[in-house]
């Protein structure tokens, strides 16, 4: 008894295993390859079915002779079916099974002598098979094909009843492939939609630069809602309060359709944050009326930040569009929502970015950034070193808060002389540093000149000392910079509020 209720259970875990197995392959099945299979298990049903009725209702048929044989074909045809490699071929292939179905309809009907009533039955499968696995329009290619098999089945008997059914029967399988067809297909886009969107997700996910990242979202904008143009505007940080062009994609002809900056206010008003606007009528838009009217449709949304838009995508399309489906709709919401993740990273990045290199009380470069300049140093490069003279008395007579207000009017007249290929920093304290690219004593002169100009314009309660070295070919840049700080100690000496350059070939000690 045991050994029997083993066996079962043994057979029973098989069983249930080999079901598993089969759910498996079925579902990691091709959907255009499952439809075949399934066909090919209808027509393999539909034999077997038939073959039954043969046995159960022999009086039922006008002519049992050839029950058998059609019987056998459509068994025939389901089992070979799933062994052909459809995997291998065109989709256009898979119609075989649909002329399969007309075979046997022909076949059928002028083996019974035009008593084809059982086999109309059949006559919406093909149909069905073309509408999930062909392009919408196939249904009405197969019409002729269809009305040569019924000529066939018919063999010159044309009942009114025979036609009836043809009148009816034809058209609404047409129809019932078409519809299955265009259902399929924007099925397909749906799908084919959303993996374009999570490959969109990942790519913005792994964007580390603005103006770039900009461009890959209207770009993917353009791909996503099957438009002509797409730009992007992008504020200078979370309270930004204009926001300017910053990327484009599509026809160049759309270009002038949008603005280069647009005010803040002006988007809330026109599309409040989380809003999306299309507009069948660009010229409907607040934004994009001013800006030419080659836009015949657009889209315009906020790309969300932490607290207020961070930036405005304008989407355009060159032909009037009466309205955007929902698929669309939805694809474009989730591409704002990614849009503002991305671009709220960067800005925060670069937040933590400019902090760690930017002293916080001047907003000038730290030691750290400077440092990195020194190590770029060409021949010809200018180092200057400033220093504030009796800068504890300055602290001692008027306090802390007027030292650090000293500091920071310093550094604005060291931002004002400088140019943007410079780098300025706060070397420490009150010391600060320069790097003055392609300079030579001559331009190092001339820097110090106009500093000392810009200095006396704003009424100082102290004066400042500098040191230059100008950097030679053969020397490192500590070296150049250790030259500096020579100078600087020695016009510190010479009574400070004074120049001091670097002699050249110096040696000085570290």
């Amino acid at each position: 008894m045991d050994t029997h209720k083993l066996k079962a259970e043994g057979a029973g875990r098989w069983l249930t295993t080999r079901a598993d197995a089969v759910r498996a392959e079925w579902r990691a099945l091709d959907s255009d390859v499952l439809a075949v299979r399934v066909t090919a298990a209808v027509f393999f049903l539909g034999g077997v079915l038939s073959l039954l009725a043969l046995v159960w209702l022999p009086n039922s048929w006008s002519d049992p002779r050839y029950d058998w044989r059609i019987s056998t074909l459509t068994m025939v045809i389901g089992a070979i079916g799933p062994l052909l490699p459809w995997a291998r071929w065109p989709r256009r292939a898979q119609i075989a099974y649909a002329l399969a179905a007309l075979l046997i309809v022909a076949v059928g009907g002028a083996s019974f002598g035009g008593a084809i009533t059982p086999y109309i039955a059949l006559l919406p499968l093909p149909f069905v098979l073309v509408g999930f696995t062909q392009p919408p329009g196939t249904s009405a290619v197969l019409l002729p094909f269809t009305a040569v098999a019924l000529v066939i089945a018919a063999h010159s008997h044309w009942t009114h009843e025979f036609v009836g059914m043809i009148v009816i029967a034809l058209p609404l399988s047409v129809g019932v492939g078409e519809a299955i067809a265009q259902m399929t297909k924007r099925q397909s886009d749906a799908e084919g939609r959303v993996g374009r969107l999570l490959d969109a997700v990942r790519v913005l996910a792994r964007e580390d630069d603005e103006r770039h990242g900009a461009q890959v979202i209207a770009s993917l904008a353009v791909e996503l809602l099957d438009a002509d143009a797409a730009a992007v505007l992008i504020g200078n940080g979370a309270h930004a309060r204009r926001y300017q062009h910053r990327a484009w994609f599509g026809h160049p002809a759309l270009g002038d359709a949008v603005p280069y900056v647009v005010d803040a206010r002006e988007l809330r008003e026109s599309v409040p944050p989380g809003v999306l606007r299309f507009y069948q009528d660009a010229s409907a838009s607040p934004l994009l009326a001013p800006h030419g009217h080659r836009a015949r449709s657009a889209l315009v949304m906020s790309l969300p930040g932490e607290r207020r838009p961070i930036g405005v995508l304008v989407v355009l399309w060159g032909q009037r569009r009466r309205y955007l489906p929902t698929g669309a709709r939805q694809a474009a919401e989730l591409l704002s929502q990614e849009a503002g993740r991305m671009l709220s990273r960067l800005h925060q990045t670069a937040v933590l970015t400019r902090d760690a290199e930017t002293d916080p009380l001047t907003q000038l470069a730290n030691r750290r950034t400077y440092n990195r300049a020194l190590a770029t140093l060409q021949p010809g490069d200018a180092i200057v070193i400033v220093d504030l003279d009796h800068f504890k008395s300055v602290n001692d007579r008027f306090g802390h808060d007027e030292g650090d207000r000293t500091l920071r009017v310093l550094a604005k007249c060291l931002r004002k002389v400088s140019r943007q290929v410079d780098c300025v920093a706060r070397y420490g304290g009150e010391e600060f540093a320069l790097v003055l690219a392609d300079s030579s004593e001559e331009g190092a002169r001339a820097a110090m000149h106009r500093l000392r100009a810009a200095w006396q314009s704003t009424e100082p309660l102290t004066t400042f000392s500098a040191g230059i070295a100008i950097h030679e070919a053969g020397t490192t840049p500590h070296q150049t910079l250790l030259r500096a700080d020579a100078a600087l100690y020695r016009a510190k000496e010479h009574g400070r509020n004074r120049d001091e350059f670097a002699k050249q070939h110096e040696l000085v000690l570290p």
